[in-house]
């Protein structure tokens, strides 16, 4: 089975909710129910991989996490006030602000440059990903992405399905 992509039209943004992306997810599936997948996710994405562990369990076969904690324990970190995951994670607060959007793109983009960069991202790789979202409609479908998760994590129980998380302690890209 190919690779489930859930894109985000800007028409979308009030309507999208991790609930809401989790079920459409498991509906671009096949219809067949006995049919199981097996769902890969990385940062962002492997929460709403938790989320889809979470509701359809019986839809996968198995769950590979990527640098993410269970949302339980990534929210009990980031009620650390003083936290490292609180600090780390301080740009989420960023994209859910109303103009997150203007502001990441302001000065040449250079609140989302500097960030990169300070997390060992090559400049043509700086590049290639603003010449994807370095205008106002793809950042506001990307920011939509991230608000779609909200403020709070979702709750998720303890996974039912076979699970592998994979920790990496090194940032940026090759």
């Amino acid at each position: 089975m190919p690779p489930v992509c859930v894109p985000i039209q800007p028409i979308m943004v009030s309507i999208v909710s991790i609930d809401w992306l989790a079920k459409r997810s498991i509906s671009w599936r096949s219809s067949d129910t006995a049919i199981t997948s097996s769902t890969v996710g990385h940062d962002w994405e492997a929460s709403l991989a938790w989320q889809i562990a979470d509701q359809h369990p019986q839809r996968l076969a198995s769950l590979t996490i990527l640098s993410r904690p269970h949302p339980l324990a990534f929210g009990r970190a980031l009620e650390i006030p003083d936290g490292e995951q609180r600090r780390r994670s301080g740009h989420h607060r960023t994209f859910l602000e109303l103009d997150a959007g203007p502001n990441i793109l302001a000065d040449n983009a250079n609140w989302l440059r500097t960030r990169l960069t300070r997390n060992g991202v090559p400049p043509a790789a700086i590049e290639a990903h603003l010449s994807v979202i370095g205008n106002p409609q793809e950042i506001e479908g990307a920011l939509a992405w991230y608000g779609a998760q909200g403020v709070r994590h979702q709750p998720a129980g303890p996974t039912k399905v076979p699970t592998q998380v994979i920790w990496g302690d090194q940032r940026g890209c090759q």
